[in-house]
């Protein structure tokens, strides 16, 4: 298992530590390579930024956990407010699971998201972003996240060709295609509606000819 990104939250109530990945488990380990504490994190974890302990986010709403086995978490970014964690990978639903012990929970929702995904750090929960738009969907797996807060932007890289924005159902994986876009590796999301925004609008959009990734 291995940690592909980091990224830092902070606001007003915390300092936290956003880390994305294959793992399934956080161990603390002391100086003498004691095992303190171990709790279960599936490819996305909240680290406390002072003492690397994990922290709860989703409390009653359960752990957000990415994925089943052979999915991962490749790249996050975390807005200007420290609000909402932006992962892309190779993944395609969002479960959010009470933890009872190490590698056994209940599963209390799952939502589909698609190689992309916003999380509510104050929530622990999968945010639409597209509303009666959609859910920005790229059709392949997403490398890199940059979040612009300058120009409210989410700039996303992978080996992805288009961005379909779709309106998921109750039922996972299940949904309705409400547009798509060629976006050839590269794409900038409009954070407020879910969108692909034109980069190069007359001069047209930057297509690369192999992956992009962080």
């Amino acid at each position: 298992y291995e940690i592909y990104q980091c990224d830092w939250s902070s606001d007003v109530c915390s300092s936290d530590l956003i880390v994305v990945g294959s793992f399934t488990r956080v161990t603390n380990v002391n100086s003498q390579g004691v095992n303190i504490a171990t709790n279960s994190r599936v490819r996305f974890a909240v680290l406390n930024y002072t003492n690397g302990v994990p922290r709860s986010i989703g409390g009653g709403n359960g752990e957000p956990s990415v994925g089943l086995n052979g999915t991962l978490v490749d790249c996050v970014a975390v807005n200007t407010a420290g609000t909402v964690a932006y992962i892309g990978g190779d993944f395609m639903a969002i479960t959010n699971i009470n933890w009872t012990n190490i590698g056994q929970g209940t599963v209390v929702s799952t939502a589909t998201r698609v190689d992309f995904a916003a999380i509510s750090l104050t929530t622990g929960l999968p945010l639409s972003i597209g509303g009666t738009n959609g859910e920005p969907t790229p059709d392949a797996r997403v490398r890199a996240i940059v979040y612009d807060g300058v120009n409210s932007r989410i700039y996303i890289g992978g080996q992805f060709a288009y961005i379909t924005n779709v309106s998921w159902s109750g039922t996972v994986s299940y949904g309705t295609v409400v547009s798509t876009r060629s976006r050839i590796r590269l794409a900038a999301l409009d954070p407020s509606t879910g969108l692909p925004i034109s980069l190069g609008g007359a001069n047209g959009e930057p297509c690369f000819d192999s992956t992009i990734q962080a």
